[in-house]
């Protein structure tokens, strides 16, 4: 069996069922599996691991489109993961993504049959979030006295109240905490029948965008403040995503491990290997200096397959693999994707802005313009990693004036954001001060460089030039004379040279 889901790209379901037989074996016999059987599945997982180095040697099993790796020592599941984390697999088993229950809307002096525009945004509200993957969402009436939990569970409840006046809707939303009972979250609305529709659709993004943020954060606080061993695997993967959106070279491996081990555990949940599809995607723009890796890219369109087999409503999976197609090249593929994963979570903030990203890269100006010009129209809450992917888009649709802007929102968090800005400089006639923020950007790039090779202007600029998937020769071009024009040395260099 182990073999043959091999065989279908499906790496999940064959460490499902190698996890079955051995907690089968243990159980029933006290033995392990053969060596046999923990060899093949150490030889699977070499090629599971996210690795800095490219892979090299062979393996006699390799799932489609994933590269050979060096063949590891067998892998024994009950030691303790690469991460040093030790996890109660009976912890692990337990509910996986935290619950987000919609209470009842209640107005007060209104007769319960002209209540219909509080339900009916009740129930758009509860559309928008059933499309957050990472949450079940609870149709939350009335506490469920009857069905008493078993065991420790996180939920949050969204509740409302109000009053509804001649011209309009008046609703307080508060979230609370399901098992403190502390409010962690409110916000007031006005709705009015003018507009009904465009109003309530902005309004359940807003208030989506929010709560994305804040649940997160709030079960990030509840994780740190725990002891290592009661962490579940989806804390842990939370954990991952904490530490992957702080973009910090040094730390970039302990994400990789942090999601190795969720797959361990749970080998079936899609944004374990989602999350390894991004890091693999990623591993050269968060160390500067590191080149392109043709095996670390293929890594990363089978792990975005894996994740898309898994739960291909999941738009993050999705998104992960319209980059995947991108990053190998496959451009067409990648719009395939792209637009899937948008109309998937259209009220995610990051799904929006990686697909604004990648649309640019592909060409495709229109639409990445709509979707970043919306976000701000929304006066949509963006921090800096976000405005550095909006400041990569507003060079590539030529938008030079808004590139700068966004740059000086985005900061230094993500080091190739002083590259943009020096080239949107140029193509604005104001070349003395794309100069010098050529400097700043060698200065910031030299002070992560991540590799052996001498930070020289030439091998920065090599590496931004070379940092993502421009499908059109003349969007490169603009992004390389920008550079050369503010001093870069660029001799030698054409697209797609990676």
């Amino acid at each position: 069996m182990i073999r043959a889901h091999i065989a279908d790209g499906a790496i999940g379901s064959a460490l499902k069922v190698y996890k079955t037989l051995w907690d089968l074996l243990d159980a029933d016999y006290d033995v392990e599996p053969t060596k046999q059987t923990q060899d093949l599945i150490a030889e699977i997982k070499a090629a599971l691991p996210f690795s800095g180095a490219s892979a090299t040697g062979g393996m006699p099993i390799e799932p489609p489109g994933v590269p050979a790796g060096d063949k590891p020592e067998a892998m024994s599941p009950k030691a303790g993961p690469s991460s040093g984390l030790n996890v109660d697999p009976l912890l692990a088993a337990r509910e996986a993504r935290l619950i987000l229950s919609v209470g009842p809307f209640v107005l007060s002096g209104t007769d319960p049959k002209r209540d219909y525009l509080a339900q009916g945004f009740r129930r758009e509200l509860i559309a928008c979030f059933v499309r957050f993957r990472e949450w079940h969402i609870r149709d939350w009436t009335s506490p469920p006295a009857d069905s008493p939990l078993k065991g420790p569970r996180d939920e949050f409840i969204l509740d409302a109240s109000g009053f509804e006046t001649r011209k309009a809707l008046h609703l307080v939303l508060t979230l609370r905490d399901g098992t403190t009972g502390t409010y962690l979250w409110s916000e007031s609305l006005t709705l009015t029948l003018e507009n009904w529709h465009q109003a309530q659709q902005n309004l359940v993004r807003r208030i989506a965008s929010a709560l994305n943020v804040h649940v997160s954060a709030e079960r990030l606080s509840r994780i740190m403040s725990r002891q290592v061993a009661d962490l579940k695997a989806y804390d842990i993967w939370l954990f991952g995503q904490a530490t992957l959106l702080g973009f910090d070279p040094q730390r970039w491996d302990n994400a990789a491990d942090l999601f190795r081990q969720v797959v361990r555990l749970m080998p079936d949940f899609a944004p374990a290997f989602s999350s390894l599809a991004q890091l693999n995607n990623s591993y050269h723009i968060v160390k500067p200096g590191t080149p392109r890796d043709a095996n670390r890219t293929m890594q990363a369109l089978a792990y975005a397959q894996e994740a898309v087999r898994l739960d291909p409503l999941d738009s993050r999976s999705q998104l992960c693999l319209g980059w995947s197609h991108a990053m190998a090249k496959h451009y067409e593929q990648a719009m395939i994707y792209i637009p899937l994963a948008q109309g998937l979570n259209d009220n995610d903030p990051w799904t929006l802005v990686s697909a604004a990203n990648c649309y640019a890269f592909c060409g495709y100006d229109k639409e990445a313009a709509e979707i970043v010009d919306s976000m701000l129209e929304r006066k949509a809450t963006i921090v800096p990693l976000q405005w550095a992917y909006h400041t990569a888009v507003r060079f590539m649709i030529g938008d030079y004036e808004g590139c700068v802007a966004a740059a000086d929102f985005a900061g230094d968090l993500n080091p190739n954001v002083p590259g943009w800005k020096t080239a949107a400089l140029y193509h604005l006639g104001r070349k003395e001060q794309a100069a010098a923020e050529l400097e700043r950007f060698f200065a910031v790039v030299r002070a992560r460089w991540s590799v052996q090779e001498a930070a020289t202007p030439a091998a920065m600029a090599r590496w931004l030039l070379h940092l993502f998937p421009i499908a059109k020769p003349e969007s490169w071009e603009r992004l390389r004379a920008g550079l050369a024009g503010a001093g870069a040395p660029t001799d030698g260099l054409f697209h797609h040279q990676w």
